[in-house]
């Protein structure tokens, strides 16, 4: 969309990842948030939602996985301290970085889900749950059979793939 780049509707969507508003006057406790298209930057959402009323980040709007090409980055999605989120619909790529690169990430967290997303190609996991509770990785394709794509690692109660 080229319009406002404020969030408020389809003509006005917010033109990148870095301009997205967290809480307060954007994106809040029960919002959806439709992506489509290809980002070269990470995704970091900075609100949480709550049990009854999640935050949902979805990549298929459009009928297409939404891309995160992050040659360049050390992260796709980078989900960290936040509760009650669900990613979907994302195909996060390349992840950069030798020590920290990971396409899917979420890191002192409650409830996230992450469904539905592809990953590939990151130089250490593609998906990766660390030190939370509650958090689902589901039908979620890992295109590296080489290396580590599913990692959990000090999690808490709850927390697993399927």
């Amino acid at each position: 969309a080229a319009g406002a780049n404020d969030g408020t509707s389809e003509s006005d969507a917010w033109q990148t990842f870095a301009a997205i508003v967290w809480d307060g006057a954007g994106v809040v406790a029960g919002d959806t948030v439709n992506f489509s298209g290809t980002f070269t930057e990470t995704l970091t959402p900075d609100v949480s939602g709550t049990s009854s009323a999640r935050i949902i980040l979805d990549g298929s709007y459009g009928g297409e996985l939404t891309e995160i090409n992050a040659a360049t980055l050390p992260k796709g999605i980078n989900i960290v301290a936040e509760q009650y989120i669900t990613v979907k619909g994302f195909y996060a790529y390349d992840a950069d970085d030798t020590v920290t690169g990971v396409n899917f990430n979420v890191e002192d967290c409650d409830g996230v889900i992450v469904e539905g997303c592809h990953a590939s190609g990151s130089l250490y996991d593609d998906f990766k749950i660390d030190i939370s509770d509650d958090c689902i990785i589901r039908k979620c394709l890992s295109k590296k059979p080489d290396r580590r794509s599913f990692t959990i690692s000090g999690a808490g109660s709850g927390t697993k793939t399927s």
